[in-house]
């Protein structure tokens, strides 16, 4: 079974980075089963798999008869997610260790980031008032003021670490925001912003922290309520 994750996740791979290099275009007819099994040396039981996913979230199409084919470019559909899933353990530990590092990169950004790094975390904000009602592009634009802030620490190390954690939650976040919505982010990215342009880092340290605290708790809810 971990061989066939591990197979199904190269193929997975493999399409979107010929997606994202537009190797690949909009309407153009990817390979077919027999020749992405033989190009990773994978069984085509993985690579039905990596498709469906694909096919799933709209990124490619089947046309019987004829093939699979991309049906369009979607950078936001791209992000390298992970196909394998967290447990609802796995989940609630990664957002209780970010309300320590994140509160700490706030410090950082404020500090280092330009005023162009600033510009752009008032417009992932606004990207997240204009989205509340769409879980999909929330979660992503949720993430990208995250990323922004690490970002703007200019520590390698930090946007490294970022990103990882990112890419394993986006998919995740999506699914959440459906059950505890959206104001929870909304409000606190809101004072947080606010302390951030103000350059106020003890208080804008202090709400990022309260801000994932009280969204790990929210979620925790979530889970034992539908597990109970």
């Amino acid at each position: 079974m971990a061989y066939q994750n591990n197979a199904t996740q190269m193929v997975y791979d493999l399409i979107c980075d010929k997606i994202k290099s537009r190797e690949w275009m909009p309407n153009d007819k990817i390979w077919t089963e027999q020749e992405l099994s033989q190009a990773l040396n994978v069984s085509r039981v993985a690579v039905r798999q990596a498709v469906d996913r694909l096919v799933e979230i709209s990124v490619l199409k089947r046309v019987q008869g004829s093939g699979t084919y991309v049906k369009h470019y979607d950078p936001i559909q791209l992000i390298a997610i992970p196909m394998c899933a967290l447990s609802s353990e796995d989940l609630l530990h990664i957002i209780r260790f970010r309300s320590s590092f994140d509160s700490g990169n706030v410090l950082f950004f404020i500090e280092n980031a330009t005023e162009e790094d600033f510009q752009a975390l008032k417009n992932s904000y606004a990207n997240m008032k204009q989205y509340k009602d769409n879980p999909g592009r929330f979660a992503f634009y949720d993430f990208e003021f995250h990323r922004i802030i690490a970002e703007g620490t200019k520590n390698p190390f930090i946007i490294k670490i970022n990103n990882i954690l990112r890419d394993i939650l986006l998919n995740h976040q999506q699914q959440l925001n459906n059950a505890i919505g959206s104001q929870i982010g909304l409000e606190y990215h809101a004072l947080i912003l606010k302390y951030i342009c103000d350059r106020d880092g003890e208080l804008a340290s202090v709400l990022m922290k309260k801000h994932l605290t009280v969204t790990a708790a929210e979620i925790e809810r979530y889970l034992k309520k539908n597990i109970d």
